[in-house]
């Protein structure tokens, strides 16, 4: 295993990692065209009694005002839309509220909000360099680095440093092959060697590209029988990118890979928002779903991906689809070989998005469990105090607070590497390696001790974890059957407690009705959680919260008393 850094990502390649594609949602225009019995009469009156718009619950008919204020706050709030004009001059058609409900909701239209409301959960963001090492990549053309005279042939930094003596690309002309088959290399007054360019057809389009002749090899292995499906082997120059370019990654493909990998939580969120399956099966199943661009990266990119740390496909390359890279629309599920991969909370854009167990703690305890964290005092002690030296962020001053409930927490995400996505299997990883520990010794420290081992004691505190798993330091008992049971037991945990589901009810809550529930509305939250404990369906809690009366009612939107706002959903009132 190699796990060298490269000194390239403070390169000018950074400025594109901040580039990602969204989601596109369509929008259709007409609420009409969804609803075929919604069509407006052929004559509407002219002056329409208020007795001929939506009856509420109860069986009470609304105003026509009131009617159609609810009709566009519910087209808005759930499409990101406003309903068409025939469909608000029609309201005849749904004559009741649930049926103007059930209308909005079972529209295609409604996954919009269902995509953003999961999206801002578990926020899905990454950039080009988390997913793909730019060195060793065909993000830009020659003509980036060497003006206009450059030319279009992609090329990768590795190779050019290692086998043209430079960050450079080869010359802007065809490239020529002596009798033998040896490639022709032509010095330039700079002292560097430049081949010329081949045109290949790549994996992420129809259209050839022109590739510098040496990127263009698919070789095996390297000088040294190293494969060039690994980091080292790709790192040396001596590879190529390999068939149709699979082991390289161009800007057009490498933006496909973050839109496909942002996709892959809205499948989560659209597989388990009908209530076809437990809700809580989007944070504790163990396959993921895979498209076309996904599938090829686990297949041929992740090995080359140290920095941060992928390197291995969580799926088994027998069990991965066979489909095309082309083929983004297309979804299968897969079963993940570590069985602690748990939904979502173990993917590749969560774990990658939020880089240490503590982050990805941090974030399901807030927006999953509504507990965030909040010191009790905001006035930390000198960092000269001898309290402030200790290592162990339980016992530190200004920590413990806080990271008495974050570490147990962060325990379940121990498995899985920091600053990475690779699931730290104990064949591999052992909890402690003898070797690592006598790397504070002075003698020879591999790559995986320093990047996975605690290998020296900077204080007296650490000596007695030399050689043990990073995960493992400073863990108690009872955190370290946490870290052997990963995320999934902490989830099931919440939703069994009721933690989970009051926390989704609050948080439906606050975004259909713009605010904390007041004091008298949260025992109907708090039931709303309740049921969802029970049930598991979150369609039916995005039902009971835009029934409520403080989402139907025209000032919902505005606070209630300040006396009256509570905490978290979750909590119990106090006596």
């Amino acid at each position: 295993m190699c796990l060298k850094s490269d000194s390239f990502h403070r390169t000018a390649l950074n400025t594109l990692c901040g580039v990602f594609l969204a989601t596109q949602v369509l929008f259709v225009s007409s609420l009409a065209s969804a609803q075929p019995s919604a069509q407006p009469p052929a004559q509407p009156p002219a002056h329409p009694s208020t007795t001929e718009a939506l009856t509420d619950a109860q069986g009470q008919p609304r105003s026509l005002a009131e009617a159609r204020r609810l009709l566009r706050r519910l087209s808005f709030d759930v499409w990101g839309a406003p309903p068409s004009e025939e469909a608000m001059m029609s309201l005849s058609a749904w004559p009741t509220e649930e049926e103007a409900l059930e209308g909005v909701l079972t529209d295609e239209r409604a996954q919009a909000w269902l995509v953003d409301f999961h999206e801002n959960l578990l926020w899905p963001a990454l950039e080009i360099g988390d997913i793909i090492n730019p060195a060793a990549s065909l993000l830009l053309p020659a003509t980036f680095y060497e003006g206009p005279l450059g030319g279009q042939q992609l090329f990768t930094l590795f190779t050019g440093l290692t086998r043209r003596g430079g960050l450079v690309p080869c010359l802007d002309e065809p490239a020529t092959w002596d009798e033998e088959g040896a490639l022709h290399f032509e010095r330039l007054p700079d002292g560097t060697l430049r081949e010329g360019y081949v045109w290949v057809t790549p994996y992420w389009s129809e259209e050839p590209v022109k590739v510098c002749a040496l990127e263009a090899q698919a070789q095996e292995e390297a000088p040294g029988g190293v494969s060039c499906e690994r980091f080292e082997g790709l790192s040396s120059g001596y590879c190529g990118c390999g068939a149709a370019l699979e082991r390289c990654a161009s800007i057009e493909s490498a933006l496909t890979l973050l839109a496909s990998f942002r996709s892959q939580l809205t499948q989560f969120a659209l597989e388990h928002s009908t209530g076809e399956r437990p809700y809580s099966e989007l944070y504790t199943r163990r396959d993921e779903p895979i498209n076309g661009p996904i599938a090829h990266y686990y297949r041929h990119l992740a090995s080359a991906a140290v920095d941060p740390v992928v390197l291995q496909s969580p799926v088994q390359p027998d069990v991965l689809p066979a489909l095309d890279f082309k083929d983004n629309t297309t979804w299968v599920w897969a079963e993940r070989e570590a069985t602690l991969h748990s939904g979502a909370l173990t993917t590749l854009p969560f774990l990658l998005r939020f880089q240490t167990a503590r982050a990805r703690a941090h974030r399901v305890s807030q927006t999953l469990l509504c507990e965030p964290f909040v010191a009790a005092s905001g006035v930390l002690p000198s960092p000269e105090d001898e309290c402030s030296q200790e290592p162990n962020l339980r016992a530190r001053c200004g920590c413990a607070e806080c990271h008495a409930r974050l570490e147990p927490l962060a325990a379940h995400w121990a498995r899985f590497a920091d600053a990475g996505a690779l699931y730290l299997n104990p064949t591999d990883f052992p909890s402690y390696q003898a070797e690592c520990a006598a790397c504070a010794d002075g003698g020879f420290c591999s790559d995986v001790c320093r990047r996975f081992y605690v290998s020296e004691a900077p204080t007296p505190a650490y000596e007695n974890f030399l050689g043990v798993l990073k995960a493992y330091e400073f863990r108690s008992r009872e955190e370290l059957s946490k870290v052997e049971a990963g995320p999934r037991a902490l989830i099931e945990q919440a939703v069994a407690s009721g933690r989970l589901p009051q926390c989704i009810a609050q948080q439906l809550f606050e975004r259909f009705v713009g605010r904390l529930p007041t004091s008298d509305e949260l025992p109907r939250v708090r039931a709303y959680g309740h049921s969802f404990t029970e049930h598991g369906d979150f369609s039916e809690l995005v039902r009971d919260v835009l029934r409520d009366e403080a989402y139907q009612h025209e000032s919902a939107a505005l606070w209630g008393p300040t006396s009256q706002q509570p905490p978290s959903a979750h909590q119990e009132e106090q006596p």
